[in-house]
């Protein structure tokens, strides 16, 4: 499952530069983007391209996490950064404080 994950998210990797370069091309020749529910000339329905290309990199980078290991890891962040959250409780106290007078 794995590979076929990482494959997947190396076809949207590739899907990306392609929408990348149709983009840079538009732009250069003057057409400028797309509209929402425009089709190219070979028939690519653009906002479903971009939500596939969004959920390929999003499987990819999900299949790289340790499921198992994540509960421990998420506690030793919590313990580690005791010190930090406090002086982050302390700047968020003073940023809510700055925006609300």
């Amino acid at each position: 499952m794995r590979q076929t994950l990482q494959f997947l998210g190396l076809m949207a990797c590739g899907l990306l530069l392609a929408g990348a370069a149709l983009l840079v091309t538009s732009a250069m020749t003057g057409t400028g983007l797309p509209r929402p529910g425009a089709r190219s000339a070979a028939g690519i329905d653009y906002m479903s391209f971009g939500i596939g290309l969004a959920l390929g990199l999003t499987l990819s980078e999900v299949a790289r996490l340790s499921w198992s290991d994540m509960p421990r890891r998420i506690v030793t962040f919590m313990i580690e950064n005791r010190r930090n959250a406090k002086y982050c409780a302390y700047a968020s106290v003073a940023i809510a404080v700055l925006i609300y007078l």
